[in-house]
This record gives structure tokens, sequence and C-alpha cells, in this order.
């Protein structure tokens, strides 16, 4: 058996993906908003295999 949970929500909650930089102290630092761009939001693949003799 196999399928997809949440098949048809459309909603994208994504952050923004600029990119941030700038200097601490002397340490250069670059954020982004990194995962949280994914496109896939609450979707779930499942796959599941029995077997018996």
């Amino acid at each position: 058996t196999g399928g997809v949970d949440n098949l048809f929500d459309k909603r994208l909650w994504r952050a923004g993906n600029a990119q941030t930089t700038g200097d601490l102290a002397g340490a250069n630092y670059i954020a982004g908003a990194g995962a949280y761009t994914y496109n896939e939001p609450g979707r779930t693949w499942y796959m599941s295999i029995n077997t018996h003799f």
C-alpha cells in the first residue's frame, strides 16, 4: 500500500528566500531562509509492505 496524505492542500507557507549578510564583531555571516522554502507543506508520503507465510 502506498499513498500521499494532504494531496490537495495548495497553501504554501514560505519564508522569504532573500539572503542577509553582515559582520558581527569581525565574524562574517550569511543567513537565508534555508529549509523553510520547501514547497510541500504538510504533505506525507507513505508506503507499507506486509508479508506472511
